[in-house]
């Protein structure tokens, strides 16, 4: 099938379009503007598997301000225990 957008054949296969998308010449040139204004400014956040990762839950704190650091990827978590007059 022809995909008169990008100015290349589609054959159910991925990879033609994303070949064409990387030869400029093949591409229309209004959206080739699009395409090299485009650019990847971070990779996605890693997800931790650590046991440890998030705070400990089902426990009793005195009231105050704690800090949690996951052992596995070092990330930092600050939470409050306020204090509750019975």
């Amino acid at each position: 099938m022809w995909d008169s957008r990008l100015g290349c054949w589609y054959h159910g296969n991925l990879w033609c379009c994303i070949w064409s998308l990387h030869n400029h010449w093949n591409v229309n040139p209004k959206i080739r503007r699009e395409i090299v204004s485009i650019r990847k400014i971070a990779d996605p956040p890693k997800i931790c598997t650590h046991p440890e990762h998030k705070i400990p839950s089902h426990m009793v704190f005195a009231p105050g301000t704690y800090e949690h650091v996951c052992p596995g990827c070092g990330k930092k978590t600050i939470f409050t225990v306020p204090l509750v007059w019975a």
